[in-house]
């Protein structure tokens, strides 16, 4: 069992409910229960999921589930779902918190979502995760378009920098972009070309192609990208990429119907190239 600092977590629920006696109690509670042979994941404390291998990233999981408490919000209501890397929650002002999985969270939650491991380790997983969530933010402290790019992302203040950020709440269709019409489903497919494009800019690069899962649409109707943990940040990959082409196997094309399929795979090919690779790559660094 990890040991934790008594004075540390104390300080740092004081930190995270701000003066809230009620949260501080709750939360002292958790820290009880998670010390003891209780079961610190019985629903009431099922948004404490964050619990990871470091004291810090451990408090910020603490601080976030606090913090919806704070709110107004419960567990249900205020989480608005499980990803293979984040529980994801309601903030107030069109906004959401991002929490991460410690390692037994996400390998839990990527089994119970399919994932074959065949490609992909756990760490893998993981490394590219925390390695995009630096990149962004340093990307975002350096440019305006950045910041746009990502659906502003806070990673300072009293959540702490490691494991929990703040980001625009998207609309994101997963699979009912099928519902959607062909018009409205060319619009979406064409903005995150152009969403690519800008990236590349930047450096960087989504890099699964599932532009209806890791990327969607903020409250202006502009694209931007919500997962900052499929990020390519070598152009030598993204030119891989390119050249599989890795879209015509993404899900994100091939769970569209097959004239959408068709039609993405040709966008694809037009407008992301060698050639725009090479004249963009870094231009906005």
């Amino acid at each position: 069992m990890l040991v934790r600092n008594p004075e540390a977590i104390t300080a740092g629920l004081r930190v995270a409910s701000d003066g809230n006696e009620w949260a501080y109690d709750k939360g002292m509670h958790a820290v009880n229960a998670a010390d003891s042979d209780l079961d610190p994941h019985q629903p009431a404390w099922e948004g404490l999921d964050a619990v990871a291998d470091t004291e810090d990233q451990w408090l910020d999981g603490k601080a976030a589930y606090l913090r919806t408490e704070m709110m107004g919000y419960n567990d249900i209501q205020g989480r608005l779902g499980i990803g293979g890397q984040y529980t994801v929650y309601n903030l107030l002002d069109n906004r959401v918190l991002k929490v991460a999985h410690n390692a037994v969270s996400a390998r839990n939650e990527l089994i119970r979502q399919g994932h074959d491991w065949n490609d992909t380790s756990l760490e893998e997983i993981i490394f590219r995760r925390d390695e995009g969530v630096v990149y962004v933010q340093r990307l975002c402290e350096q440019s305006e378009v950045a910041r746009e790019i990502f659906g502003n992302p806070k990673f300072n203040g009293e959540l702490g920098e490691t494991g929990v950020y703040e980001q625009d709440k998207l609309s994101i269709p997963g699979l009912e972009i099928n519902e959607m019409s062909e018009r409205a489903q060319k619009e979406y497919i064409n903005k995150y070309i152009q969403l690519q494009l800008r990236l590349w800019t930047l450096g960087c690069s989504e890099g699964t192609f599932n532009f209806q899962v890791n990327a969607g649409l903020n409250a202006q109707g502009d694209m931007v990208i919500g997962d900052f943990g499929e990020m390519d940040f070598s152009k030598e990959m993204v030119a891989q990429r390119i050249d599989g082409p890795r879209w015509e196997h993404a899900w994100g094309v091939t769970s569209l119907s097959p004239e959408m399929q068709q039609w993405a795979i040709e966008r694809f090919n037009k407008e992301l190239t060698p050639e725009r690779l090479d004249a963009l790559w870094g231009a906005r660094l």
